[in-house]
């Protein structure tokens, strides 16, 4: 598979021989981060039976341009939207030569499919459309959104207090699991209804869902004139979750590869596909756009990283490499990767965001992730980030991550001394490898579980237990490496995160035993939650990590003395005791 760049917008695609070509439309908001690994899964599938396949962001998503520089200003994001389906389709045509396209997308992504080939992509027809568990009416899709969001608030406590963020104003619209929506695209998406197309978006249709749900979409595409195929979706409950815990829907891509193998023969083409062998005219290597240009790179045995550089001057401060957060891809959740780079680059600082082995781009065969936050061998894969970055030009490095990210970037410090610092948000574990299996509301950030998830009087102070001997001399040798070298860390928790059990149950209820670590320091960031969904706390620690590397300090000034100074005015020790004791 081959990234790139085209019309603002960032994708993937996946060169085949066949004269049928698929472009994978994405879901909306969080669900694109949920669903990303499937896609892509589905996507080689494709392109492994001779289908080439293009997948993309939509602008403004993931790793496109945000929508102010992605061409379309003042559109809604439901016409910018529908604009990159246009784009990106007549770009799968250039590409790989194909006479026939079909759409394919999932929950709302299915509903901009179709709405998209109602209107033709391209000036053309669309061939086929295929529909993930579509989401016919635009006000169901807002509403559900409305109650995902008023159920994590619910669960992330004081995190989720709505308080903006200094500097911040209150913005109109709502925000659903990190990602904003604003009044015009709410309004925008509540306007979609699949049942009021006047004509069949195209000749043959692949509905898959809960009949119940589906019919009425299929009767009508039906009396429009359209061949209408319905399949059943028995695991689209475990594929739309956390990409912790959510499985691939491999039985239900199956029937969708079959269904597309069975179209029949495609129209004959005079010249064979170029298989993705040369560039299609409009396709760049980078995207340059407001203060930043990113690259896609490929680095190490199948690893991949999206790099942020500044487009005006640099200053000499450390590249920020950027860990995966669980199990979502380098994009990060809520889009915090992106967010956290480009601001960055509009300081003069690079950043390289990573997607560590089996998670995202790096290995997207992988399956997913199950009982454990990632995988305990991620960190070498930061290593080797590291490594990249420095042959590269950049003489320092500083790691960023969230929970496993955290884990990922506190051990990869230790393995290589290139990284002289990190931030490690929400830190949940300490080892690499645990012998022990952590309860799920646990995994997801919360000290104590909900009534029904576990007994009352239950913390995680009650279900960490006591470290082995060999843990403890394990993680105090590796803090104690990382002093020696002068490598400083900044350990950045939420008012609610579970973090400071981690750290109790090696140094004490009240961390009285890292007192000794010069280089060590921990914050408490108000309103942040585990994740960094929350945009008031995502923006405090986004202005935490630009004031520790983009301060006003003088040519010279080694990093120990830089983050030292810079970070003084947000010391506040966090209340472990309350927590821990």
């Amino acid at each position: 598979m081959m990234p790139l760049h085209f019309d603002g917008c960032f994708g993937w695609y996946h060169p085949a021989q066949g004269q049928r070509a698929v472009l994978l439309c994405n879901a909306i908001g969080h669900e694109a981060l949920w669903t990303h690994a499937g896609l892509a899964r589905l996507a080689e599938r494709l392109a492994a039976q001779g289908v080439p396949v293009l997948r993309f962001d939509y602008p403004g998503t993931g790793d496109s341009a945000d929508l102010e520089h992605a061409g379309a200003p003042g559109a809604s994001c439901v016409d910018a939207w529908l604009a990159g389906i246009d784009a990106a389709g007549e770009l799968l045509r250039r590409l790989s030569g194909a006479r026939e396209l079909v759409l394919l997308g999932a929950r709302g992504g299915a509903s901009l499919a179709a709405l998209a080939a109602g209107r033709g992509v391209a000036g053309r027809r669309v061939d086929a459309l295929a529909l993930l568990a579509p989401v016919a009416s635009g006000r169901m899709l807002v509403r559900e959104m409305k109650m995902i969001a008023q159920t994590w608030r619910s669960l992330a406590c004081r995190a989720a207090e709505p308080v903006p963020a200094p500097g911040a104003g209150r913005q109109s619209g709502m925000d659903i699991l990190g990602i904003h929506f604003t009044d015009a695209a709410i309004d925008a998406l509540g306007g979609i209804d699949l049942l009021n197309a006047p004509c069949a978006p195209a000749p043959q249709i692949l509905i898959a869902g809960a009949e119940p749900q589906m019919a009425p979409l299929a009767r009508h595409y039906g009396r429009l004139g359209a061949q209408v195929r319905m399949v059943p979706f028995p695991d689209l409950i475990d594929w739309l979750q956390d990409p912790l815990h959510g499985t691939p829907p491999d039985a239900t891509f199956a029937q969708v590869a079959g269904w597309i193998a069975d179209l029949g023969p495609a129209a004959p083409v005079g010249e064979p596909a170029p298989g993705g062998r040369a560039m299609a005219a409009g396709t760049a290597s980078c995207l340059r756009a407001g203060d930043w240009v990113e690259t896609p790179v490929r680095f190490g045995q199948g690893l991949f990283g999206m790099l942020c550089e500044p487009l005006g001057p640099r200053i000499e401060r450390p590249a920020v490499l950027i860990n995966n957060s669980g199990g979502t891809h380098h994009v990060g959740a809520g889009r915090c990767g992106v967010m956290l780079a480009r601001r960055l680059a509009a300081c003069g600082v690079a950043s390289f965001r990573i997607d560590v082995r089996g998670i995202g781009d790096a290995c997207v065969g992988a399956q997913a992730i199950a009982g454990v936050p990632a995988d305990p061998e991620g960190y070498r894969d930061a290593v080797t980030a590291c490594d990249w970055l420095l042959a590269h030009g950049h003489r320092e490095v500083v790691a960023f991550g969230v929970s496993y990210g955290a884990n990922v970037s506190l051990h990869a410090a230790g393995a290589h001394p290139g990284l002289v610092g990190a931030v490690l948000v929400n830190l949940q574990r300490l080892l690499r490898r645990e012998t022990f299996t952590r309860p799920r509301w646990l995994i997801h950030g919360r000290s104590a579980p909900t009534a029904e998830e576990g007994a009352p009087g239950i913390n995680a102070a009650s279900v960490l237990p006591e470290p082995a001997a060999h843990e403890q001399r394990e993680i105090e040798g590796l803090l104690q490496s990382l002093d020696a070298r002068g490598t400083t860390l900044r350990l950045l928790f939420g008012p609610d995160d579970p973090g400071p059990f981690e750290l109790a149950r090696f140094f004490g209820p009240t961390l009285a035993g890292l007192a000794g670590y010069s280089q060590l320091q921990i914050e408490t960031i108000d309103g942040l939650d585990h994740g960094m969904l929350n945009p008031p706390g995502r923006a405090r620690v986004i202005d935490y990590c630009v004031d520790l590397l983009c301060g006003p300090l003088h040519p010279g000034a080694d990093l120990r003395d830089r983050l030292q100074r810079i970070a003084e005015p947000w010391r506040r020790p966090p209340d472990c005791r309350r927590r821990c004791g």
